[in-house]
């Protein structure tokens, strides 16, 4: 399984087992987050979200082409969960979402509620919102 920390946790399965998760192609990474999310242990799980934040904040460019963001914006390609609860027309593929902390959400404090047009369309995965 994992190591103690997540910037050392060691793939526990499948065909890069034994390989450091920061030595993994994003494309099994999001495979695994988003396919396989009940095989892994905590640290596990944790260290590929630090990874896939890592991935995508490096020279991370719009998909309009526009130069990468800056400062306290970044490119991301995240599931939004909750939308059962937030249904809107307004989210797509390729919307831009905007996220916000949730401090009075007393079921996770690393809560981050996705907006868009001012409007909540659901929240940003859980694992996702710890390492931002």
């Amino acid at each position: 399984p994992g190591c103690r920390h997540s910037s050392a946790a060691i793939m526990p399965f499948g065909k890069h087992k034994g390989t450091a998760i920061r030595n993994i192609p994003r494309p099994y990474l999001e495979w695994l987050k988003d396919k396989q999310p009940d095989a892994l242990d905590e640290t596990v799980k944790r260290a590929v979200a630090e990874r896939l934040v890592e991935l995508t904040t490096a020279g991370a460019r719009p998909s309009d082409g526009a130069a990468p963001v800056t400062g306290p914006r970044m490119v991301l390609h995240v599931n939004l969960t909750g939308r059962q609860h937030h249904p809107s027309s307004l989210v797509h593929e390729g919307t831009r979402v905007t996220f916000q902390r949730d401090p009075n959400n007393e079921a996770d404090p690393n809560a981050m509620k996705a907006v868009v047009q001012n409007q909540q369309v659901g929240w940003l995965e859980r694992d996702m919102a710890e390492v931002l």
